[in-house]
């Protein structure tokens, strides 16, 4: 089902917010800063639905993405428009030849936020919609479905190839009392709204609100107390409500060589309650940082399990290497439990003043604790940059994927890229 009604009311939001906003913030500024991003890429890959035993098919994909951004601040406001789009043309297996070409993935966003002394406002709306079989299982699985206001470690992959189109409109506002002082409180809230149009049956329409408030009290100079209560709503169409409460609170003591913290959350489910206490470390290291945590999960399958994370960073002599490693439980785009462990690794190194290298890999397991349901993928990344001038810039990679659901066998994908880009920007 289709809801135009959705693009205009963000459209009419948009371009009253920009009419009666932007001119006063620009009088206070003395001017308005528009910028403006073109990049041309062209990709070819194989097996762009990720099916096993499908390498032999090919896809090839020609975008032209364009952006804008138009914003204004002054001492106490700042308030941002942008919008983005892209001309695409699609030869895949499965690519249907009324939608191949066109302008695909239009973007909206509009975000205001004001600082008076210790206190602060912030507040944005922002509207997307996008194509689900645009070689979905290569180019969209890093973020599919967690582009909100949440900050889910889940990364959610799907496993089949539909056509149809996903429209998500999303919302957040936020208060801030005694920002940077002894005592801090703060307010928040979010929606976000995902429609589906003439997509297959497994997509389902969904709603989700949240509501946050956190505190955070400076015991000492070196010691914080800080904590946060949680509530929000998941509504899929076709189920009933699903509501989540949670408490979390957490000590951090800053000592001679780096951070020491203990947390401790609960929450509560359709399904019963999580609880998890937990020890970290952090540490700035002379050329980079380190990250340590460590903790016990008991999920709402009672069974208690281990969690944790690693982080670490190091610059050398134009190099950095990243490292990250993390596994533990929440909560996936459909709200279902789910035990995640992510790995990742990359070196990004300066082979010229002009021309910078970059390798990565990857790893993801995600188990849905209520079925069993098990996803792993890994992937390879290699791409190079060189800037042609000030503001072009071109770029060339490669990526390989591995993915395997539950017990089928492991499909795999090889993806090339070339791409060139502008981004400029004028003041007024």
């Amino acid at each position: 089902m289709k809801h135009p009604r959705l693009w205009r009311n963000a459209t009419a939001l948009a371009a009253l917010s920009l009419a009666f906003g932007l001119p006063l913030a620009a009088q206070d500024a003395g001017g308005v800063l528009m910028q403006f991003t073109l990049s041309q890429r062209l990709q070819s890959l194989t097996n762009p639905d990720l099916n096993p035993g499908e390498e032999d098919q090919s896809a090839f994909s020609s975008n032209t993405n364009l952006g804008f951004s138009l914003s204004s601040a002054t001492r106490t406001d700042e308030l941002t428009l942008t919008l983005g789009g892209s001309l695409r043309h699609v030869e895949a297996p499965d690519a249907e030849d009324d939608v191949s070409f066109g302008l695909k993935s239009p973007s909206a966003s509009l975000s205001y936020a004001r600082s008076v002394g210790t206190n602060s406002l912030s507040a944005g709306i922002s509207l997307a919609e996008s194509d689900i079989s645009y070689l979905q299982s290569v180019s969209e699985t890093d973020d599919i479905d967690n582009t909100d206001d949440t900050d889910s470690p889940v990364i959610d992959i799907y496993d089949d190839y539909s056509f149809g189109t996903r429209t998500r409109l999303g919302a957040h506002a936020g208060l801030s009392f005694g920002v940077g002082g002894p005592t801090e409180l703060g307010v928040s809230v979010n929606a976000r709204s995902i429609r589906y149009s003439d997509a297959g049956s497994s997509y389902d329409d969904s709603d989700s609100y949240g509501l946050r408030g956190s505190w955070s009290l400076a015991l000492t100079p070196a010691v914080t107390l800080s904590g946060g209560l949680g509530y929000s709503q998941f509504k899929e169409d076709g189920s009933a409500a699903r509501d989540t409460w949670s408490l979390s609170s957490a000590l951090a003591s800053q000592q001679a060589h780096g951070t020491l913290s203990g947390t401790f959350g609960v929450t509560r489910i359709e399904e019963g309650t999580r609880s998890s206490v937990g020890l970290g470390w952090s540490q700035a290291l002379p050329q980079g940082a380190l990250e340590v945590t460590l903790g016990l999960t008991r999920p709402t399958s009672g069974n208690i399990g281990l969690t944790g994370g690693l982080s670490w960073s190091r610059d050398l002599p134009n190099s950095r290497i990243e490292t990250s490693l993390r596994h533990g439980f929440a909560a996936n785009s459909d709200d279902e439990e789910t035990r995640f462990t992510n790995a990742s690794a990359s070196l990004s190194r300066q082979l010229t003043p002009l021309t910078d290298l970059t390798l990565g890999i990857g790893y993801v397991r995600n188990v849905v604790e209520d079925s069993d349901s098990t996803t792993s993928q890994g992937s390879f990344d290699a791409g190079i940059s060189h800037a042609l001038d000030q503001d072009w810039t071109l770029g060339a990679g490669y990526r390989h994927t591995h993915r395997r659901e539950d017990d089928e066998d492991w499909a795999q994908s090889d993806s090339l890229y070339l791409s060139i880009g502008r981004a400029f920007s004028v003041r007024y």
